[in-house]
């Protein structure tokens, strides 16, 4: 977004900006709604094996 808006934010006209801008929130709930179903298990709590493998992940990237 940030690049949009130094690089392209001027051109577009105000109908363009607020489609442009649905666009990335329709993005961001989605990928906010698929991260959500990804921390719950089958019973709706927090999915612990989710969590171990993203800390796995983050301690695997830091070491790169």
């Amino acid at each position: 977004m940030g690049h949009a808006e130094r690089n392209v934010w001027h051109k577009l006209d105000d109908g363009q900006r607020s489609a442009f801008r649905q666009v990335v929130v329709d993005a961001l709930n989605g990928y906010h709604d698929a991260v959500l179903d990804l921390m719950k298990s089958d019973d709706g709590l927090r999915n612990d094996e989710v969590l171990r493998l993203l800390r796995s992940l983050n301690t695997s990237i830091k070491r790169s």
